[in-house]
C-alpha cells in the first residue's frame, strides 16, 4: 500500500492494527460505536503507554448506520482527497443486505485515486446456517447474522471501483501456516479487494 497513510477500519471493535503494525507515519480512523470505543480505549490504554511509541489512532464514534458516519470521520481529520485503505472486517454480515451495500457505496464515495478497500463476507449458506435454532448462538447475544453472499463481486457492481481479487479463509490460510490442511478451513467466509476506480 505504497503512498497510503490513512486507514479506515469501520465496526472496528477491539481490532489493534493501529497497534501491531509498524507504520508509524500512518493515521488509522478506527470507527465504531461510542460505547464500544470507550471500552476499548480503556482497555488498551495501559498497552500504549507501556509501549511509548508514537502512534497516530484516531477513534471516531458513531453510528454507521447514518449517513452521517461520513462527516464525522471527515471531521477527526481524515482526508478523501488522499489514498486511503479502508478494513470492513466482521461487519456487513450483521446488517441488511441493502444496509450493508450502502455502507460500502458511501466509504467507495471517500476513495481518492490509488485507494483501496477489502471486505468481509459470508456465503448465504453460513447465514442460514447460523439462523437454525440450534446453532443459533450469535443471535442468543444479541448479533444475528443477516446478509449473506455467494458472489461478493455483485455487490459492487454499480460503484465506481474495480475488483481486484475475491480470496476465502482456504486461500489466506497457507499464507500464515504453510502446514496448515487447508481441507479443513472454511471456504464460505469471503475477502473483496476494491480498488478505487474502473
Amino acid at each position: 500500500m505504497i503512498g497510503i497513510v490513512q486507514i479506515v477500519t469501520l465496526g472496528c471493535g477491539m481490532d489493534t492494527r493501529s497497534l501491531r503494525l509498524d507504520l508509524p507515519s500512518t493515521t488509522f480512523y478506527e470507527v465504531d460505536l461510542p460505547h464500544v470505543l470507550q471500552y476499548k480505549n480503556d482497555v488498551l490504554e495501559p498497552v500504549i503507554q507501556m509501549e511509548k511509541k508514537e502512534r497516530h489512532r484516531v477513534s471516531v464514534s458513531c453510528d454507521l448506520s447514518l449517513d452521517t458516519w461520513m462527516e464525522s470521520l471527515k471531521s477527526h481529520g481524515f482526508a478523501p482527497d488522499q489514498p486511503s485503505a479502508w478494513i470492513m472486517e466482521g461487519l456487513v454480515m450483521y446488517i441488511e443486505r441493502s444496509s450493508a451495500i450502502r455502507l460500502i457505496q458511501n466509504a467507495a464515495s471517500l476513495m481518492s485515486k490509488s485507494s483501496r478497500m477489502i471486505v468481509h463476507t459470508l456465503s448465504e449458506a453460513s447465514v442460514k446456517t447460523s439462523q437454525v435454532p440450534s446453532m443459533n448462538t450469535l443471535a442468543s447475544v444479541g448479533a444475528p447474522l443477516l446478509f449473506g453472499i455467494d458472489d461478493p463481486r455483485e455487490m459492487f457492481q454499480d460503484m465506481n471501483v474495480s475488483v481486484s481479487s475475491v480470496m476465502t479463509y482456504r486461500d489466506i490460510a497457507p499464507l500464515y501456516d504453510k502446514g496448515v490442511d487447508v481441507a479443513k478451513v472454511s471456504a464460505s467466509s469471503y475477502f473483496t479487494i476494491v480498488n478505487s476506480g474502473k
